[in-house]
């Protein structure tokens, strides 16, 4: 298993001699399926194969906390499809044979069966909250140009923390000086004045601008010999290029977090028609890789006396960890209920007390 800025393909291994900063990371993968008679499935655009693909869209909200990247959150969606005819791009027969299953308003698999038609931008926006509110302090919010938006900018910033986003070459207002540009324009008027990085590779120039009364450092940047310029934001000001490139690549590891959980924990497998089954076995995949990722901390990359120092002020408060430990229990004890199963080998594995005090280090501050 692979760690952002590792030599070797190991979960938080890292070479830098300083820790890195804290970032909750944004992005969308596809979970393919194969039967079009599943709870709420439909067509999704691919932008890996360049079709579309019967399946779901998952949204994962990745914790970064210096050395490892581990979920934290996440939601299935579904798309609407570009043909009127055909809604979700599935025929209306197979709509009609779609499996159904009756939910109250009070169950949470009625509200992660209503998430299915939530806009992801939104979606994102509840998870910062969702983190926020259970303790996960960052430093940064990682996020794709699919994702940004004016009110991710505000949120990002309202809750004490930096954006750093690629942005597309669209139509909006960038105030440069006190006059209004497209991103084109100024692209235009200072191309001539593009810096070269040797090291990386990179041309870029960097302006700081305003967006939306917002001031916002904006960096136009293009990889050796493409024609291609791309862009990239951050509420950050201060940051150099090279420093909001470094931090900026810390988002790969959450492709690297999709890769795995594919390959090695068989993410896409499930091929229950009840909605509920694939929400069930998406949370035991993410708890399987925080234990696997909890194994490698623990035993090959952090030593017990630095683990040690870095949580001993804060061992008289309720921790992440604790709160993420009950999280656990309550996920278990739902699953149980309704999947009428017995989880007595997870269960009593995770009571362990040994496996407990493990599992707070992996979250602390």
């Amino acid at each position: 298993m692979s760690g952002t800025g590792a030599k070797s393909e190991e979960i938080g291994v890292t070479t830098a001699v300083e820790k890195k900063p804290k970032c909750l990371i944004f992005d969308d993968t596809d979970i393919a399926k194969s039967g079009v008679l599943m709870e709420g499935i439909s067509k999704i655009w691919s932008h890996k194969e360049h079709r579309h693909i019967l399946g779901f869209k998952l949204l994962v909200c990745n914790f970064f906390d210096g050395i490892s990247s581990i979920p934290i959150d996440f939601s299935f969606h579904r798309e609407n499809g570009s043909k009127k005819s055909e809604q979700y791009g599935l025929k209306k027969s197979e709509l009609k044979k779609q499996y159904k299953k009756e939910r109250s308003s009070e169950q949470s698999s009625t509200v992660r069966k209503n998430e299915l038609d939530e806009k992801r931008t939104n979606m994102v926006f509840q998870m910062i909250k969702r983190a926020v509110k259970e303790g996960f302090k960052a430093e940064y919010v990682l996020t794709d140009s699919w994702f940004f938006c004016k009110d991710l900018v505000h949120l990002v910033v309202k809750k004490g923390m930096d954006l750093i986003s690629g942005v597309k070459m669209g139509k909006m207002t960038l105030v440069y000086k006190g006059r209004n540009y497209s991103p084109k324009a100024l692209l235009n008027i200072f191309k001539s004045k593009a810096k070269y990085n040797r090291k990386l590779k990179i041309h870029y120039i960097e302006l700081i601008i305003s967006y939306n009364g917002q001031p916002i450092k904006l960096f136009f940047i293009r990889y050796g010999n493409q024609k291609k310029w791309r862009m990239i934001m951050t509420t950050n000001t201060k940051l150099s290029f090279k420093q909001c490139l470094e931090i900026y690549q810390i988002r790969w590891s959450i492709e690297v977090f999709f890769k795995e959980m594919k390959q090695y924990l068989g993410l896409q497998k499930c091929q229950s028609r009840d909605f509920n089954a694939h929400i069930a076995h998406t949370t035991l995949a993410m708890i399987t890789y925080l234990a696997l990722a909890l194994k490698k901390r623990v035993n090959c990359h952090q030593t017990l006396g630095q683990l040690f120092r870095d949580v001993k002020s804060e061992l008289l408060e309720l921790t992440i960890a604790q709160k993420t430990w009950n999280w656990f229990l309550i996920i278990i004890k739902e699953l149980s209920d309704l999947f009428d199963f017995e989880p007595k080998v997870l269960f009593q594995k995770l009571s362990e007390p040994t496996i407990y005090n493990r599992f707070r280090f992996i979250f602390q501050e």
